[in-house]
C-alpha cells in the first residue's frame, strides 16, 4: 500500500500521546508513586458478609513514538509482528511501510498484593466509628482474576482483581458507620470508612439490566447471588423484603419478596451459587432506580423509561458505524479518532487472490518487486493465510473498499455478507419507528432511514466487489492478523480480496434483492431496480454449472437467494427453485439447524422471507410448515429461557461459549411476537436480554458504553495501538465455561485465577483481559448482530 505521509503520522502520534493522558486519567490510574494495591470498592453480600475489591499492579500500556534507527538494530520477524533488538533487548515493534515509528512495549507497574497476610483475620480490624467496639472476623475467603495485561514479548504480566471476603461474627446493623483498618504496607489506603445502609451500599450481590425496562415490557427481574470463591456459595433465607429505590429521592418506589429460582446444588446451575429472582413486572413508573435488598446492598442504576432500550439500541448501531472500513472517524460522529483507513484514494492497493483458472494469463501469476518486497517481512501463520498468499496475483482490484472491519481487527468477510437482512428486518416491521430515529451517522441528513443506510453499507460495498459477469468477491483480508502496535489506517501488510464463490453471490443475491425491494416499497422505482438487477446477475452466475444434484449447503444458500428473488419479482422460476432447496417441504422441520445468536442459518432466513411473501403461487402448505417451525421453536424457547440460571437463552444445556452470556440471541422469539403479538413471547424476549445487559454475577453489561459497568479491553487493535477508549456498541464474546472443551488458550490467565480456574462458576468465568479473543473480541456478523437485532425489536415495536 502507499503509505500516508511521514509528518501526518508523527502529527497524528502527537495527537495520540494526548488522547493516552486523557485516557490514563479517565480510568483512574495510579500515580507513579503509588505502587501499592488499591482499595477499588466495599460493599457488602449479607449484613454479615463484607466484601473489599483490590487491584493491584497496573499496565501501562505501549505507545506510537517516532522512531529513529541506530546502527546495530535488528528487526526479528515472528510472524506478521517486526520487532526492534537493540542491544540484546526489545524496545518495541516497527509500524508503517516507512519504518518511521515504533510501537513500545507494554510495562506492568505497582506492587502485587501479599496474599498470605491479605488472607489472615488480623489483617484487618472492623469496627463501630469512633468507639472501641471490635466486629470478629471469623474467616477470610477470596476470589481473584486478571483484569488487564501485559502485551509485550518475552513479558508476561496482569493487573488482577482481588475480591478480600470477611465473614464477620455478627451481622452490621443498618444505619451504623464502620471503620476498617488494613494492616501496614497492605494497601494503599490504611482505613476506609462507610455506612452499612442497603438502600445505598452497592452489593455484588443484586443483578440487574443496566438498560433498563419499557414501563410496557411485561416481565421485568432483578437477581440475587453469590459465589465467594474458595468460600463457596453464600446462602440466603427465603422471601428476603426487596425495593426498587428512587435515585433521585431515595424513596421506597416497589417492594417485593425473593423467589428462590434455584439452589446452587441444581441439575444446570452454571452459577455455583443459590440464585433469587426479584420481580417487579407489575411496577411501570418512570423513572431511575436501584434494587436493594434488605440487609444486603443494592444494584447499578437502571432506569424505567420509554426509551430505556432505544437508548441502548442505538448505541449497539453507533458501534456498527464505527465499524466501518474506509470512513475517517472522529467528531461530529464520534469522539474516537481514525484517519481513513483502507481507501484507495489514498494509494492502497488491492490485489486479487484466487485460484488459478483454465486458460488464465500466467503473467497475472509474477508478482511485482514491491509485492515480493512485503511478502518478505512476514510469515502467514495457518491455511487461510496461507491460500492468500499462494493464490495470490499481480492484479489490482480497482475501488475496492468499505464493508465492516470484521472485529477487532481490519478483515471484512465473506461471513458479513446476511449482516443486512437483519437490519432490514427491523425497518420492515416498525417503519413508522424507524423512519424517525437518527443515529447521528453522515447519512442522517438524508431521506433514507439511519436504519437502512447501514444495511446499505455493507450491500453496497459487495456490489462494488461484483464483476461485469454478476460474480461477487467475497471481501477483503490482508495477509494476516494485524501487526504489533500498527493501526488500520497504517497496514503494512499486502491487502488482498476472498475469492468469488457461489456462496457469496447466493448471499449477494438475498442482500441486494432485499435492498430493492425495500426501495420498491419506498417509492424509490429507479434505486430498486438497480439493487435488482444486480441480485439478479449475481445469481446468474452462481447458476452457471448448477445440475440437478446440488449438495445441501450450496441448496440452502441457493434457496435463500431464490426465495428473496421471488418475494422481489413474483417470478415463479424463483419459487419452484425455493421449494426444491428448503427444508420446510417436511412438517417437522426446525426452525434455526443452530443457535440463532451465532451465525445467521440461511435455510431459516429463506424461510422466514417465503413465509412474508404475499404472491399468490406461494405454496400454503410450506408456509404453513414454516409458521409452525417458528412457533414450536419459539415454544421451545420460553421454556429454555425459563430453564437457565439467569433467563439466558439455549437453556441448561447450552454450551456456554462464545457470545452465549452477552447476546441475546433470541430471533426467534422476535419472530414469532411479531407475527402473533403474545405476550409470553415478547416477556421472554426481554428476559433472553438479561444477562447480556447486566444482570449476571459479574453486575457487567457486556456491550461497551452501555451501563454503569462494561468491558474496558475488548480486543480492538486500532483502540489498543492509539491509546484510545473503544466506542461504544461493541457487544464481546462474555464469559465461557472454564470447563468447555475449546476453552484451552488461555493457559496464562487460568494459571492467574483462584480459585484455580476450571471450578469457577461458568457465568461468572469472564475477564476483561485483551488477549483472549473467545471473551473479549467480537465479530459484526454475530455478537453485534444479535444484540442490535433484539434491542432493535425491543425498541422498536409499538
Amino acid at each position: 500500500m502507499k503509505p500516508i505521509k511521514t509528518k501526518i503520522y508523527l502529527s497524528f502520534i502527537a495527537i495520540l500521546l494526548v488522547i493516552g493522558i486523557l485516557n490514563a486519567k479517565a480510568l483512574n490510574l495510579p500515580e507513579s508513586n503509588q505502587s501499592k494495591p488499591q482499595l477499588h470498592q466495599v460493599s457488602m453480600a449479607a449484613p454479615d458478609v463484607l466484601v473489599f475489591t483490590v487491584q493491584s499492579q497496573w499496565v501501562e500500556h505501549g505507545k506510537q513514538v517516532p522512531y529513529e534507527k541506530q546502527a546495530g538494530d535488528e528487526i526479528s520477524i515472528q510472524i506478521m509482528h517486526r520487532f526492534i533488538k537493540r542491544n540484546g533487548k526489545t524496545i518495541g515493534a516497527l509500524v508503517g511501510s516507512e519504518g518511521k515509528i515504533m510501537f513500545t512495549p507494554d510495562k506492568l507497574v505497582g506492587d502485587t498484593l501479599d496474599i498470605l497476610v491479605a488472607m489472615k483475620k488480623d489483617s484487618y480490624t472492623v469496627k463501630e466509628k469512633d468507639t472501641e467496639k471490635r466486629i470478629e472476623i471469623q474467616q477470610v475467603y477470596r476470589k481473584s482474576k486478571p483484569v488487564d495485561c501485559v502485551r509485550a514479548p518475552g513479558l508476561e504480566g496482569f493487573q488482577m482483581e482481588h475480591h478480600l471476603i470477611l465473614k464477620l461474627s455478627k451481622p452490621l446493623e443498618t444505619g451504623k458507620t464502620y471503620t476498617v483498618s488494613f494492616k501496614e504496607k497492605l494497601l494503599s489506603q490504611i482505613e476506609s470508612t462507610f455506612t452499612f445502609d442497603s438502600k445505598k451500599l452497592f452489593s455484588e450481590a443484586v443483578h440487574i439490566n443496566q438498560v433498563g425496562f419499557r414501563g410496557d415490557d411485561p416481565s421485568k427481574l432483578a437477581f440475587l447471588s453469590f459465589w465467594m470463591g474458595d468460600g463457596g456459595n453464600l446462602s440466603y433465607p427465603a422471601d428476603k423484603t426487596f425495593s426498587l429505590i428512587d435515585v433521585k429521592t431515595g424513596n421506597v418506589a416497589f417492594s417485593g419478596k425473593t423467589r428462590l429460582l434455584k439452589n446452587a446444588n441444581y441439575d444446570g446451575n452454571k452459577t455455583k451459587a443459590d440464585i433469587f429472582e426479584l420481580d417487579f413486572s407489575g411496577f411501570t413508573t418512570k423513572g431511575n432506580y436501584r434494587v436493594s435488598v434488605e440487609g444486603v446492598g443494592c444494584s447499578y442504576p437502571f432506569e424505567i423509561s420509554d426509551d430505556a432500550w432505544k437508548n441502548a439500541f442505538v448505541k449497539s448501531m453507533r458501534g456498527l458505524y464505527c465499524q466501518r472500513s474506509g470512513i475517517e472517524l472522529g467528531p461530529p460522529y464520534t469522539n474516537f479518532i481514525r484517519p481513513r483507513s483502507f481507501h484507495p484514494a489514498d494509494g492502497v492497493k488491492v490485489y486479487i487472490s484466487e485460484p488459478v483458472k483454465p486458460g488464465e494469463d500466467p503473467s497475472i501469476r509474477i508478482l511485482t518487486p514491491e509485492q515480493k518486497a512485503v511478502l518478505l517481512t512476514y510469515k502467514p501463520s495457518r491455511g487461510g493465510f496461507q491460500n492468500l498468499q499462494k493464490n495470490l496475483t499481480n492484479q489490482i482490484l480497482p475501488n475496492a473498499w468499505g464493508g465492516y472491519m470484521d472485529a477487532g481487527d481490519f478483515d471484512r468477510r465473506p461471513d458479513h455478507a446476511l449482516l443486512p437482512m437483519f437490519l432490514f428486518d427491523l425497518a420492515e416491521m416498525f417503519p413508522a419507528t424507524y423512519s424517525k430515529w437518527n443515529f447521528n451517522i453522515p447519512e442522517s441528513k438524508d431521506n433514507i432511514p439511519d436504519l437502512v443506510n447501514e444495511a446499505l453499507w455493507e450491500v453496497d460495498f459487495l456490489r462494488r466487489l461484483q464483476q461485469a459477469d454478476g460474480s461477487v468477491y467475497g471481501g477483503i483480508n490482508s495477509g494476516e492478523h494485524p501487526r504489533r502496535g500498527e493501526c488500520s489506517w497504517q497496514e503494512s501488510l499486502p491487502i488482498m480480496v476472498f475469492g468469488r464463490t457461489r456462496e457469496v453471490a447466493y448471499h449477494y443475491t438475498a442482500i441486494s434483492a432485499r435492498a430493492a425491494l425495500w426501495f420498491k416499497n419506498n417509492q424509490s422505482p429507479e434505486i430498486s431496480k438497480g439493487y435488482m438487477e444486480s441480485a439478479l446477475k449475481a445469481f446468474e452466475w452462481a447458476e452457471k454449472g448448477i445440475g440437478p444434484a446440488v449438495d445441501e449447503r450450496m441448496g440452502i444458500n441457493r434457496g435463500l437467494a431464490a426465495a428473496e428473488l421471488y418475494r422481489l419479482t413474483g417470478d415463479e422460476k424463483f419459487n419452484t427453485i425455493f421449494i426444491a432447496n428448503t427444508r420446510f417441504s417436511k412438517p417437522d422441520a426446525i426452525f434455526y439447524t443452530s443457535h440463532s445468536g451465532a451465525n445467521a442459518d440461511p435455510g431459516g432466513e429463506a424461510g422466514w422471507t417465503y413465509l412474508l411473501t404475499k404472491h399468490a403461487g406461494v405454496n400454503k402448505e410450506i408456509q404453513q410448515n414454516i409458521m409452525n417451525s417458528l412457533i414450536r421453536s419459539a415454544d421451545q424457547d420460553i421454556e429454555k429461557c425459563a430453564e437457565s440460571d439467569f433467563h439466558y437463552s439455549g437453556g441448561k444445556m447450552r454450551e456456554l461459549w462464545w457470545s452465549a452470556l452477552s447476546s441475546p440471541g433470541s430471533h426467534v422469539l422476535c419472530r414469532a411476537h411479531y407475527l402473533t403479538g403474545k405476550k409470553e413471547y415478547l416477556a421472554a424476549i426481554v428476559n433472553s436480554a438479561l444477562t447480556g445487559a447486566g444482570a449476571n454475577p459479574v453486575n457487567m453489561c457486556y456491550v461497551t458504553g452501555v451501563g454503569s459497568n462494561y468491558p474496558q479491553h475488548p480486543l480492538h487493535e486500532d483502540a489498543y495501538n492509539s491509546n484510545q477508549k473503544v466506542y461504544e456498541g461493541i457487544t464481546v464474546g462474555g464469559p465461557i465455561d472454564p470447563l468447555h472443551p475449546k476453552h484451552t488458550n488461555s493457559k496464562k490467565i487460568m494459571q492467574r485465577l483462584y480459585p484455580e480456574g476450571k471450578i469457577w462458576p461458568a457465568t461468572e468465568s469472564y475477564y476483561d483481559v485483551f488477549i483472549y479473543p473467545p471473551m473479549n473480541e467480537f465479530t459484526v456478523h454475530q455478537t453485534m448482530q444479535s444484540t442490535s437485532f433484539v434491542w432493535g425489536y425491543l425498541a422498536g415495536r409499538k
